[in-house]
Order: structure tokens, then C-alpha cells, then sequence
């Protein structure tokens, strides 16, 4: 990811089975968007909606671009 991503891991342990959680804390808007390395800012921005993830359109990714000026 690109900036790179710091997931704090909690380790919980329920009867026998452990439980990992990894939050993702958020980042200011100034390093916005973050977006997958490989694929590029265009095709590697997300935004969240409800419980699903969706490409940004180009009008979104220039919204947080135009932002860091």
C-alpha cells in the first residue's frame, strides 16, 4: 500500500482458539488516498460504501490529490 498501512494486531484467546483483530488506524487526509502499490493510483483506490468497497473515480482520487495543495 502506498503510504504504507500500520495495522495495530490485538490476540485474544476464546477456550482454545485464538482470535486476531488487526485495525487499521485512519491517515491524514493530506496522504490520502492510499491505494494498493502495484496497480497504480487510478486503479488502486478504494472507498469504502456500506460493507463494500468500490473503485474511486477519477472526480474522488483528484479530490483528496487537490486537497494536498
Amino acid at each position: 500500500m502506498e503510504p504504507e498501512v500500520r495495522p495495530v494486531f490485538t490476540t485474544v484467546k476464546i477456550g482454545e482458539k485464538f482470535v486476531v483483530s488487526a485495525q487499521i488506524p485512519p491517515i491524514s487526509y493530506s496522504l490520502r488516498p492510499v491505494y494498493h502499490k502495484a496497480k497504480g493510483i487510478q486503479k488502486g483506490s478504494y472507498i469504502r460504501i456500506g460493507d463494500a468497497d468500490k473503485h474511486m473515480n477519477d472526480y474522488e482520487i483528484y479530490s483528496f490529490t487537490a486537497f494536498k495543495g
